[in-house]
């Protein structure tokens, strides 16, 4: 709008000095049909105006009556170079009060109309410099020509251009004044402006402008209404104000202005629309409801939600201190919101809520990312770290750096804690997972990096499993079917006192780890953990500890579908057994071994080679040897049995690792 000021403002101030120059020029008591009048610019002699009329009568001493009046002024007194055309059905030129007027119509414009106003009943007055357009009145500028800063630099316009190639910027009004001296323009009354970009409606229009006569603002006030013609989007607000700042134009929307595109909504203090930059902003007190199909939510965090039929159509409420919104091009939809400080999301579908200092918004992949100090929780979840993300294909999340998590035990619990019996739904109950990044797509979790998930039970049972990385497959309702973790993998349960067990600890360590968990029965079926397995629990006994150790390449233990208590463990090459108890230990090794618990005996079956060894005697040569963990009976046939002395004594096998 800046740089058409010049030729639209020259279109009013001309329009004005039309009646200056033909109060001065009409010869007083002038009567006649058509007349025409030649005026000359007293300085330069140089042709300025030529007025033409049907008819003009003198009505009273001071008062002349011109029909069809016409008026065309020059530049350079060139006949061929028209600058300004004006025309009304009748003009009534009074001499003595400086007053041009008439109820019909009034047409002011360019020679190449490419820029003109019209309208019903027109008063002009030249000592108070005041001109006014009574009713319909019609603003038309062409837009292709808002860069041309000067009427003398106006270009032509185009061969065949009509209004349909809406290249027209034009304003509506019922009312219109100009006010020279208060550079002021005011348009009033069902006020319309529109270009091809944008229609905006209101009571009041006001132009400022410049002492050059220039334009500085427009506001735009009562009942202001802005729609965006690209995607439809509606603006309101109380007072819109065009900005023109050097090369910068911006339009702001005040006075409780709010802002609706299809289903999303907003308010906030200020709007303000960067048109240079197709950048929309909410500045403070910003609050934007989206769809909820438009924002991701991880199913693996909504097991909890108390979603029902009526929450889940319900919007994203997303607010901050500032927002903003990148525009396509072509002034298109929105493709990126950026919400910043004191930045909250909350969805009532799933009962969650985000907060962070940022968040960036993708309309096209639905991703949401959050940093600076990021919390999301919903219901028992709750995840932070340095960057969250949230993405609607796959129900994706992710989070990176600095990861801590609180989850609720029903996902996890029966799964790690692998002597445990299946219960009903667990409350009030967590795990705690700590990792370098955490992502979550379509049922599979994985967590890399420093992996360590702790959790601790209403029996005070405390189970904790640490590897490099780990990845969780779940079923139906979110339950946990697959755990596979991969290097430097340790698991571990410390079982609470309400279980009245003798057991203290139990361990295992390896290298790959994979938990199978039926998602029907939520039991677990197997555990199967390979390369450098280390198995390992410690019991209390009544002279001290009895520490039960197993080592070899792969180990597989399977459950019962009814007790889920382990019912056989078979492990396989470079098997080692050992048990120290504090008044003797034994030792057994060959290439396989098969556990079962059977009438409360553990006994383990081996083959492959084997051997056992107490630390006074050898037992070997045998094709299979069977060891009683509870009695320490050692049975085989046949067998070979070698005394052991303090040189080939027993030595222990390798302990976990503690961090």
């Amino acid at each position: 709008m800046k740089n058409f000021s010049a030729p639209f403002i020259f279109v009013l101030l001309v329009g004005m000095a039309a009646v200056s120059l033909l109060r001065a020029q009409l010869p007083q008591g002038l009567s006649g049909k058509k007349i025409s009048y030649a005026f000359q610019d007293p300085k330069t002699l140089k042709l300025k105006a030529i007025f033409t009329g049907q008819n003009a009568k003198q009505v009273t001493g001071s008062q002349v009556l011109v029909s069809e009046f016409a008026m065309k002024t020059f530049r350079n007194g060139d006949t061929n170079q028209v600058e300004l055309i004006v025309e009304a059905p009748e003009c009534l030129v009074d001499r003595n009060n400086s007053v041009a007027s008439s109820p019909g119509r009034l047409k002011a414009y360019t020679a190449s109309t490419n820029f003109l106003i019209e309208g019903e009943g027109f008063f002009c007055q030249q000592t108070n410099a005041l001109l006014i357009i009574s009713n319909k009145v019609e603003t038309t500028i062409r837009k292709d020509l808002l860069k041309s800063r000067s009427v003398e630099k106006t270009p032509q316009p185009t061969p065949g251009l009509s209004d349909s190639t809406n290249q027209f910027l034009k304003i509506y009004a019922d009312h219109f004044e100009f006010l020279y001296e208060s550079n002021l323009v005011i348009y009033t009354g069902n006020v319309l402006v529109t270009d091809p970009q944008i229609g905006l409606t209101c009571d009041l229009l006001t132009i400022f402008l410049t002492t050059n006569k220039t334009i500085q603002k427009i506001t735009a006030a009562n009942h202001v209404v802005i729609v965006n013609k690209k995607d439809g989007s509606i603006a309101t607000g109380d007072e819109a104000t065009y900005v023109l700042n050097g090369d910068e134009e911006s339009i702001e929307l005040t006075g409780h202005p709010t802002w609706r595109d299809g289903q999303r909504d907003g308010k906030a203090d200020r709007f303000v629309f960067d048109r240079k930059n197709n950048i929309f902003r909410a500045e403070k007190n910003a609050v934007f409801k989206l769809p909820r199909e438009k924002i991701g939510q991880p199913g693996l965090l909504n097991s909890n939600a108390s979603s029902t039929n009526a929450q889940t159509g319900k919007p994203v409420e997303i607010s901050a201190d500032l927002f903003t919104f990148k525009l396509a091009e072509t002034n298109g939809p929105v493709q990126e919101i950026i919400a910043e400080k004191n930045v909250v999301i909350l969805s009532e579908s799933d009962q969650s809520r985000a907060t962070g200092d940022k968040a960036i918004y993708n309309e096209e992949t639905g991703l949401v990312q959050l940093t600076g100090n990021p919390v999301w929780k919903n219901n028992q979840n709750e995840i932070k770290a340095d960057i969250l993300a949230i993405g609607k294909t796959n129900q994706f999340f992710s989070a990176k750096t600095n990861v801590s998590m609180k989850l609720p035990a029903t996902l996890f619990k029966r799964t790690l804690a692998a002597g445990a019996a299946n219960t009903a739904t667990v409350t009030n109950e967590f795990i705690q997972i700590f990792c370098n990044e955490f992502s979550y797509a379509t049922n599979t979790a994985e967590f890399s990096e420093n992996v360590r998930a702790t959790l601790l039970d209403e029996n005070g049972s405390q189970t904790t499993l640490r590897c490099d990385f780990a990845k969780v497959s779940f079923g139906p309702g979110n339950q946990v079917e697959t755990v596979f973790a991969d290097k430097n993998v340790v698991l571990e349960e410390i079982p609470g006192p309400a279980l009245r067990t003798n057991v203290l600890k139990k361990t295992l360590a390896c290298e790959l780890l994979t938990v199978n968990r039926s998602a029907k029965t939520g039991l677990l079926e197997s555990i199967h953990a390979e390369t450098k397995v280390v198995g390992e629990q410690i019991e209390r006994a009544a002279l001290g500890e009895v520490v039960k150790r197993i080592s070899a390449d792969v180990v597989d233990a399977k459950f019962s579908p009814t007790t889920n208590q382990i019912e056989t463990v078979v492990a396989e090459r470079n098997v080692l057994i050992e048990k120290i108890e504090p008044n003797k230990s034994g030792q057994a090794s060959g290439e396989k071994a098969v556990y079962r618990m059977s009438a409360g005996q553990e006994v383990v079956e081996l083959t492959g080679h084997p051997s056992a060894r107490t630390e006074t005697m050898l037992f070997s040569d045998a094709l299979v040897m069977l060891w009683n963990l509870k009695s320490g009976k050692i049975s085989a046939m046949p067998y070979k049995v070698t005394p052991l002395n303090a040189t080939n004594n027993l030595k222990p096998l390798r302990k976990i690792s503690q961090p």
